[in-house]
């Protein structure tokens, strides 16, 4: 089969005389379409610079992707925090050179744990990317999502917040818009108490909301290129499922920019463009490869997953107006908030529940808190539903256009 290559520019072949020889592959990246607007290095190098940066979940696909691109803000130490020892022995190799790095090991559930590294490292600035994130596992294990994902967000929070760090960056996801699955529902929980902490705080919380990066753990992508390699099937839940995806190196690169724009008590959303079909995303994987979809490779549709929806939202538009900044791909939320006081006395039952392994219980609390603003006159709210399909036989001439 003929595989599809990328040549250089006409400008870099009149600059290199090797340049006709120097194709590439196409990359996921490229199937996006969208060129990474700049960003504004000078803004984003005065909120990282010369300071201790930490990154929890930084052997992740999101935090890793922090890591490499904080250093080169010059941070005065960078403290890579994750449970995943392999995670973190392998990053500490990619990054090894110049820069600062201190890598731990830790669990942010452990509050003495975390109490000892705010302690011993007093972070000035906090990217919180921890979370458990895979929708269909955590519909199982409802409990320690909450611990990790409400819980470790809480204890991480309150400790910036007594060693006076300047920010706080809590990564979330638009799952946490109108959740259906008990992940969303914990994303939404945790943006909830970050923005109770937004008045009269030394400390500047704020939320970056976006929807899926290309190539993450979890993602489809590794799944449908390891299928692809092994000759098929290509396993797709849905013929008509959508989701928005983005690039890891430019969804970070606008989280820091959002860390720079925030004066405490922000959500921002990051534009992630035009929807994709998770169909169309598999079909044109098979086709970079020089292959025929349904012919070379053929194509399963195996239904959504518990806790799947046929689309998500980046925003809720009953309850949150989203309004412009000077970078034109992070947009800034307005929303109404919970009382903090009530909120926090709820969040704190719902993660004893967890604790308490009351699974059931853990559940019902977790949506009563997600869930508050969601009625079934509000925008949006008949698509947000739309989350279980039978499964079935899909047939393969139930394509999505592109």
């Amino acid at each position: 089969p003929a595989r599809v290559k990328i040549v250089p520019d006409l400008l870099a072949q009149l600059q290199s005389p090797t340049a006709l020889t120097n194709l590439r592959d196409v990359t996921i990246d490229d199937l996006l379409g969208r060129q990474p607007l700049p960003i504004d290095e000078a803004a984003c190098r005065a909120v990282l610079s010369d300071k201790v940066v930490l990154v929890t979940g930084a052997a992740g696909s999101i935090g890793s992707e922090i890591c490499r691109q904080a250093v080169g803000f010059a941070p005065r130490l960078l403290v890579a925090l994750d449970n995943n020892e392999t995670g973190l022995y392998n990053l500490e190799h990619e990054l090894a050179g110049p820069a600062p790095v201190s890598y731990v090991v830790g669990d942010i559930t452990d509050e003495a744990r975390m109490a000892g590294v705010f302690g011993d490292y007093r972070p000035q600035v906090v990217f919180h990317c921890a979370a458990y994130k895979h929708v269909p596992l955590m519909q199982h294990s409802p409990g320690a999502a909450v611990k990790t994902n409400v819980g470790g967000t809480m204890t991480l929070a309150w400790l910036a917040e007594e060693c006076a760090a300047e920010r706080f960056i809590y990564i979330s996801s638009d799952k946490a818009v109108y959740p259906q699955s008990v992940m969303g529902a914990t994303k939404r929980v945790g943006e909830l108490f970050v923005n109770t902490l937004r008045k009269g705080n030394p400390t500047q919380f704020a939320t970056v909301r976006f929807g899926n990066v290309l190539g993450s753990r979890g993602s489809v992508v590794p799944a449908f290129e390891a299928q692809i390699d092994a000759g098929g099937p290509v396993m797709v839940t849905h013929p008509a499922m959508l989701r928005y995806f983005m690039s890891i190196q430019e969804a970070v690169s606008l989280v820091i920019q959002a860390a720079a724009f925030t004066t405490g008590g922000d959500m921002f959303i990051l534009d992630m463009g035009e929807e994709m079909g998770i169909d169309t995303l598999a079909r044109r994987m098979i086709g970079l490869r020089g292959l025929r979809p349904e012919v070379d490779i053929p194509i399963r549709y195996t239904g959504p997953r518990p806790g799947e929806k046929m689309r998500e939202l980046l925003a809720c538009p009953a309850y949150e107006e989203l309004e412009a900044t000077v970078h034109p791909r992070v947009r800034r939320v307005r929303w109404r908030n919970h009382t903090g006081t009530s909120l926090w006395g709820n969040l704190r039952h719902l993660v004893d529940l967890a604790e308490e392994g009351r699974g059931a219980e853990v559940e019902a609390a977790l949506f009563a808190l997600a869930l508050p603003e969601c009625q079934p006159d509000c925008p949006g709210w008949a698509a947000c539903q739309s989350t279980l399909i039978a499964n079935g036989d899909y047939g393969p001439s139930a394509t999505l256009d592109a």
